[in-house]
């Protein structure tokens, strides 16, 4: 069983970080982590390149909550010292959820809930402050579902998600500009195998917004810098071994397909994006399936600038001292 239940290979089961075939795989997944789980018990100093802001990257130990085997996926910051990174944890019962915090000087296992009995994945983590954050990924449960946790500052707690479908829904990236707007991507079967899903947070709910069918598809990662402003890219599977990048564009309104630059070949995929305005992004994945590396500038015009106004102050009239005596 694939997590999407799909027969197509350049469909969900080729996503690389999604566990296959249930449980089973999701072990024989997990050992292979094992040996990297035990490097994380010492410490790795590499440097960067004279001038970098960042020059130092250390290994820090990180705790593995279950010796069946367990993996991140996803971290997110608000400051130096208060991170969340997600994941999933083998048991001997199956795999379930995984939350860890760092508060500064070291990482913890968080309690986090799980919503079956056999397997719960988060794929991806979103914070805007130390009292809200949204995580993602999918639970099977008569096949998979989307999952949502959120957090609140002191606990992480299941969250109603909608599901278009009668199964076989992911969520794979999630990003949240404030408290009150996040947005969920993934993917949800469809005629032609999956077709994108995307999920709105409005600060009390999750519902599913309508996005552009291109044919099989799948979106792998969303980011967001206010609630008229999105970027989402993943793949178009265009043959058994084919796929396009894809690239969806949120302005308020509506989701739109951005058109694939003439430099794109059958192979291209987008599996994760960042956007610091309305205006820039960036996209990264892989080309030539899989064998190099691909990275995909996202510009738009620059915003017009607030019109202001100017108030002039008259300065009153000049007082004369005058002295008495």
């Amino acid at each position: 069983m694939s997590p999407l239940g799909t027969n197509d290979r350049q469909s969900i089961g080729l996503h690389r970080a999604n566990v296959r075939e249930g449980f089973l795989m999701v072990r024989k997944w997990l050992s292979g982590f094992v040996a990297v789980s035990a490097l994380l018990v010492g410490s790795v100093v590499m440097s960067s390149p004279a001038g970098a802001a960042i020059d130092t990257m250390t290994v820090v130990p990180s705790p593995n909550a279950d010796t069946g085997g367990s993996f991140l996926s996803s971290v997110s910051c608000v400051s130096s010292s208060w991170c969340v990174a997600v994941g999933s944890t083998g048991t001997d019962s199956g795999v379930e959820t995984l939350v860890e915090l760092w508060n500064g000087s070291s990482w913890s296992v968080a309690d986090s809930p799980n919503a079956s009995t056999f397997e719960d994945q988060l794929r991806s983590v979103s914070c805007v402050s130390t009292t809200f954050c949204i995580a993602v990924g999918y639970s099977i449960i008569d096949g998979n579902h989307t999952l949502m946790l959120s957090w609140d500052g002191s606990d992480w707690s299941i969250v109603d998600s909608p599901n278009p479908g009668t199964a076989s829904e992911i969520l794979i990236g999630v990003s949240c500009a404030s408290s009150s707007w996040c947005v969920a991507v993934g993917a949800t079967p469809s005629d032609t195998g999956n077709k994108p899903l995307v999920e709105a947070w409005d600060g009390s709910s999750w519902s599913v917004v309508e996005s552009p069918n291109d044919g099989n598809s799948v979106l792998q990662s969303v980011s967001c810098t206010s609630e008229s402003s999105c970027v989402a890219v993943g793949y178009l599977a265009v043959s058994f071994f084919g796929t396009e990048m894809m690239v969806q564009v949120w302005d308020g309104d509506i989701w739109s397909t951005l058109p694939k630059p003439t430099s794109g070949a059958t192979g291209d995929r987008l599996d994760g994006a960042f956007c610091v305005s309305g205006s820039w992004c960036v996209g990264v994945g892989n080309k030539a399936g899989g064998a190099e590396t691909f990275v995909v500038s996202l510009t738009g015009p620059e915003p017009e600038p607030e019109p202001t106004t100017t108030t002039t102050t008259t300065p009153p009239d000049e007082v004369i001292p005058t002295f008495a005596g």
